[in-house]
């Protein structure tokens, strides 16, 4: 009796390691996932996820050489790569290639280098999840050397993994132009959009 019942125990833990292990792969929830994404899509500058290094200064005009296919190439893999290590554990891999590819990620921490900006999150407020959609109100503060700093809110809306319902399959960002506005307001940085 003792020799079936440890044969059974060894059976059944064999059966659920595998179960198990995927379950300490991904202990975080969907909220916490999409908490990580906000802060790394807002939190501005960042060098760990758009270092100087890969942003081009360079002002195009008829007679700049187009770039080289490799180095862009090279420098959008490593961009890749730094988002990768940051969150790509927060999508499926199909679901992670979208997002890199829609390029949000890096709108933010663009104007926070181009305009010398300091973005900070501090808040987000979670609306209830309803059939696998998530909107969360971000309050992001804005801070610059040209401006007092100014609060404003963004719209973020979350679609989660139908297959992995802690996984994000897309992220929506509507800022309903407060953002911009802090910037259209401020004299000294408005030319800098008009050029």
């Amino acid at each position: 009796m003792k020799k079936h019942l440890c044969v059974l125990l060894i059976l059944l833990m064999v059966v659920n390691f595998p179960a198990c292990s995927r379950q300490l792969n991904n202990t975080r929830t969907a909220q916490e996932n999409a908490s990580r994404v906000i802060y790394a899509v807002f939190t501005c500058p960042n060098e760990e996820l758009l270092p100087a290094s890969l942003i081009s200064n360079e002002l195009i005009s008829d007679n700049t050489p187009p770039p080289d296919a490799e180095e862009v190439q090279a420098k959008k893999q490593e961009l890749t790569d730094r988002w990768e290590a940051e969150v790509g554990d927060c999508f499926s891999p199909q679901d992670f290639q979208s997002f890199i590819n829609n390029s949000l990620q890096v709108d933010y921490l663009s104007f926070a280098y181009f305009y010398n900006l300091e973005i900070t999150v501090v808040k987000i407020d979670a609306a209830v999840e309803n059939s696998g959609i998530q909107d969360y109100t971000v309050t992001l503060k804005v801070e610059s050397d040209a401006f007092e700093p100014v609060e404003c809110q963004v719209q973020c809306k979350f679609i989660y993994n139908a297959k992995e319902q802690t996984l994000i399959r897309s992220m929506n960002v509507t800022d309903n132009d407060e953002f911009m506005d802090i910037i259209y307001i401020n004299a000294e940085l408005r030319p800098l959009l008009l050029d």
